[in-house]
């Protein structure tokens, strides 16, 4: 039976897809005579809500996209034979803004429960937006990073401590290559740090708005960035998340005919 689906897709900052073709806006992808999507695994990949999309991303470029053919649904995603793209836009800012906005949610919401965080939380987010505005350096960036990974160590045995790690990992990147990887696990552990679902549910209106809002027009493209950044993404030390190993970030997913 014939289905169609519309939703949101993430693919890599040069626009290859998982299977090494360039992304077209207008062109439909489909799977070969016979072969059958398989969730994560084979076929043209889509989320109804762009949240969720954010979960599988390998880049910063966002596409809307259709879903067409057989189409298979689960919890947060479906595959396809066939995938229309009806538009594509780098959404590298407004991600980063994103995380801006997790963080400082988590780390406000810290403060009125009583819990005042680390100083170095507080202002590494104000260099990561400095930054944003071309007001700060790589290389400041890197340090007020390199703070906040240990205000975040500081923490590990406080309640407070996923608000610190989501300061962090907002902190965490100016490679647009990375981007998503960092904006997603600011976004979950900024979750960790209240009711999850109803603050996932408010991340997901946020993104909404941020980024997604005026996808709906076919055709509508924007060029990629074009700036380069040289500082590298680090990592929360593994002591930051001692306690809480058993948690799951949201998995990555390759783009195209496979998306694992």
């Amino acid at each position: 039976m014939s289905e169609r689906m519309r939703g949101y897709h993430f693919v890599r900052e040069d626009r290859t897809l998982g299977d090494g073709q360039k992304l077209r806006v207008g062109k439909v992808y489909r799977l070969p005579p016979g072969e059958k999507p398989v969730l994560r695994k084979h076929g043209y990949h889509a989320s109804a809500d762009v949240l969720d999309a954010l979960s599988y991303a390998p880049g910063p470029i966002l596409c809307r996209v259709e879903l067409r053919g057989a189409i298979v649904h689960g919890s947060n995603k479906a595959v396809a034979t066939e995938c229309k793209v009806l538009s594509a836009r780098d959404v590298t800012r407004e991600l980063y803004e994103f995380a801006l906005w997790c963080a400082e949610r988590a780390l406000k919401g810290e403060r009125k429960a009583g819990r005042e965080l680390d100083p170095r939380s507080w202002a590494a987010l104000k260099v990561r937006r400095a930054w944003l505005d071309g007001r700060a350096t790589d290389a400041e960036l890197k340090e007020a990073y390199r703070a906040a990974r240990f205000a975040a160590v500081s923490a590990r045995d406080s309640p407070a401590r996923f608000a610190a790690v989501a300061a962090a990992h907002a902190t965490g990147s100016s490679a647009a290559s990375s981007v998503a990887a960092w904006v997603r696990s600011a976004a979950y552990w900024a979750a960790r740090s209240v009711s999850v679902p109803a603050e996932r549910r408010a991340q997901s209106r946020k993104l909404q708005r941020l980024v997604a809002a005026d996808m709906d027009r076919a055709g509508r493209t924007a060029d990629p960035s074009q700036e380069s950044h040289s500082c590298q993404p680090g990592q929360v030390p593994s002591d930051v998340e001692g306690s809480h190993r058993s948690l799951r970030r949201p998995r990555t997913g390759c783009v195209g005919r496979a998306d694992p």
